[in-house]
C-alpha cells in the first residue's frame, strides 16, 4: 500500500535545525512513501528584485535543502508569492531543490 503525506504552508526562511527536539515529530509524519508540501516562499536569487514590499517571504537555497532532508519529495509554489522577486527568481527556484547533498 502506498502512503502519501500532504502539507500546506511551508513558511521557511533559512536552514532548519534537523537535530533539535521538534524535528522528530515532524519526521514521523513525513515517513510516507510520497511527501508533498506547499512552499509559501520564493527562493532568494542573485539579480532578482522585489516586486512588492509588503508580505514578502524569501527562503534561502539552504532552506530548501532542509525541507528535502526532512523527507519531502516535491513542493508546489504558492501562487500568491510566485512573483515576489520577479521572473528571474520564479525561473531559478528549482536548482537548489535538485542540488545533491
Amino acid at each position: 500500500m502506498l502512503t502519501v503525506a500532504i502539507t500546506g504552508q511551508i513558511l521557511i526562511h533559512g536552514p532548519l535545525d534537523l537535530c533539535g527536539e521538534g524535528q522528530a515529530e515532524v519526521r514521523d509524519f513525513l515517513e510516507a512513501d510520497v511527501v508533498f508540501g506547499n512552499l509559501e516562499a520564493t527562493v532568494e536569487t542573485a539579480g532578482a528584485w522585489p516586486t512588492k514590499m509588503k508580505t514578502l517571504h524569501l527562503a534561502s537555497a539552504d532552506a530548501l535543502v532542509s525541507v528535502r532532508e526532512l523527507g519531502f519529495h516535491a513542493v508546489t509554489h504558492a501562487n500568491n508569492h510566485a512573483f515576489d522577486l520577479g521572473p528571474r527568481a520564479l525561473h531559478r527556484r528549482a536548482p537548489p531543490w535538485k542540488r545533491p547533498g
